[in-house]
């Protein structure tokens, strides 16, 4: 491949993935400097769109710090609400009459002594006096319970006593990444794209509207979602299927007002299990957005209409649902010559543990650090492949597990999802070698990662699986230690109680006002 300086960036598409592209990398390569990297957007519609209600990871704080997003501006224009962790209902084992759940929670495990990790001990007493996780290693639990915030209005931006990201509306999130991205003097074109120039080398030189207007660059961003009109129509990249991992394929969302005007908004998605998959419940200010995600091979759209109407109850009467057929799986290739798919136009996994912004953060992150500015695309193209790749392995790999720990029986989808065949070979080592052990950081071999050894901490043992480190207890000798940081950690959850407002009340605030953080 030809080097060459790249100073023109066009983005073809908008949503979330177009516009967070244009506003992070407006701010990381100087867009709106005389010498600066030049991005323009093109876009077929600039009517916003609505979204049913989308989870983040913790990383978003610094994604909009960076882009330049106040906290509250960010919460009042996004109809952002505060999410600090996964509520997983129904999932150990079959229904039985009454709720069982565990958590994934933002907050890590608490440490013995500051430094030494918990779980050992929490396993080693387990069966005794204790048998949650989650809400014996920290007060996380406890808040998300009494749907407390993680945060007052005096904690600064972006920062606050406990770990947390947001849910959102996605169609207003991109509406003020737009506002952002055009303030930084990313260029707006709305037009639809007919056709698409291509170079000997097979580069792309240019896209042509349909209005006949030309829009020529030396790097393309490829947002057009499931379309993949530059990456795969275009430059032939097909995407690489994960439907013999993960069966999830379909889903049918609704948009739930809330029955009252002050009702208590969680702090954590729901995710309630079902009998050909799950459903998630993020509350927003003035609704819930509930969608039901399933297998086709195991239910059919009228079937799955029925479990979510069923799991909404009689607050879903009169409204409209919407069917969402969804094509999972990644491209091998999100980089080649010189365009790149960024959001659904490089690959989509099921929603749960909400990995689809969070791969957008990633991959417009790499864009920025692999730039290549000056040249040496084929480089940054291996890198950013490598890495991007590596990121969707690991979320498959996370994902999985939730289902395969899983002990329900009561429909071929969960026993399937137990089959051999269809479990990762990279889980199968892990939880070898946690049979005997427990997930540390040093069981993941890449710096960059979806998720580390405290969300595997929380699934795991969340999920019910056992390590026996019965032979190994002479290895941990701190157990005073950790019996007092259990202690320490159960009069935390008082204090925690008296000092956070409930989340209701706290958006409210914000909403009523123009209040900032650190007010």
């Amino acid at each position: 491949m030809k080097t060459k300086a790249v100073n023109q960036i066009v983005i073809v598409g908008g949503g979330t993935s177009g516009w967070m592209s244009a506003a992070y990398l407006s701010q990381e390569l100087g867009t709106y400097l005389p010498d600066g990297v030049k991005i323009t957007l093109i876009e077929a519609s600039d009517i916003p769109t609505v979204g049913v209600g989308e989870g983040t990871f913790p990383s978003l704080r610094t994604t909009l710090a960076k882009i330049g997003i106040d906290e509250a501006d960010f919460i009042r224009e996004a109809d952002a609400t505060f999410k600090q962790g996964l509520k997983f209902v129904n999932w150990h084992h079959n229904p039985d009459g009454k709720d069982h759940f565990y958590y994934h929670l933002f907050e890590p495990p608490r440490k013995v002594q500051n430094q030494i990790d918990i779980a050992p001990y929490w396993l080693l007493k387990d069966g005794k006096d204790t048998s949650d996780f989650a809400d014996d290693v920290s007060v996380q639990q406890d808040i998300c319970e009494n749907r407390q915030a993680p945060k007052t209005l005096r904690d600064q931006s972006f920062f606050g006593p406990m770990n947390y990201a947001y849910h959102l509306d996605a169609g207003k999130f991109a509406e003020l990444l737009k506002k952002k991205a055009k303030y930084a003097r990313v260029e707006h074109i709305i037009g639809k794209v007919e056709t698409v120039q291509q170079a000997q080398n097979g580069d792309i030189q240019s896209v042509t509207l349909k209005d006949g207007k030309r829009v020529s660059g030396d790097l393309f961003i490829d947002c057009t979602g499931f379309l993949a009109l530059l990456i795969e129509k275009t430059l032939g990249v097909s995407l690489e299927a994960v439907g013999e991992t993960l069966f999830v394929d379909s889903a049918v969302t609704v948009r739930v007002p809330y029955a009252e005007k002050n009702q208590a908004i969680p702090s954590a998605t729901v995710c309630t299990a079902h009998e050909a998959g799950w459903s998630w419940d993020i509350g927003l200010k003035e609704r819930r957005g509930i969608g039901y995600v399933y297998s086709s091979k195991y239910s059919t759209p009228e079937h799955a209409e029925k479990v979510l109407r069923a799991y909404v109850g009689d607050a879903i009467k009169g409204l409209e649902v919407r069917h969402v057929p969804v094509t999972t799986g990644y491209r091998k290739a999100q980089w080649k010559n010189n365009c790149i798919a960024v959001g659904l136009s490089a690959g989509f996994l099921e929603p749960l543990e909400a990995t689809g912004i969070a791969l957008i953060e990633k991959a417009v992150e790499l864009i920025a650090g692999y730039f290549p500015r000056n040249g040496g695309m084929e480089q940054s193209a291996e890198k950013f492949n490598t890495l991007m790749n590596a990121l969707f392995d690991d979320a498959v790999v996370f994902i999985k597990m939730h289902y395969m720990l899983s002990q329900r029986d009561d429909t071929p989808f969960w026993t399937d999802n137990r089959k051999d065949e269809s479990i990762p070979q990279t889980l199968k080592k892990h939880l070898k070698q946690w049979e005997h052990s427990y997930p540390k950081p040093y069981d993941f071999d890449r710096w960059l990662k979806m998720f580390g050894d405290d969300s595997y901490q929380y699934v795991l043992l969340g999920m019910g699986f056992k390590p026996d480190l019965s032979a190994n207890t002479s290895a941990f000798q701190f157990t005073k230690q950790a019996d007092a940081e259990f202690e320490n950690i159960r009069s935390a959850k008082n204090r925690a109680a008296q000092a956070l407002p409930s989340h209701r009340d706290l958006i409210n605030s914000l909403h009523n006002s123009t209040r900032r953080f650190g007010s």
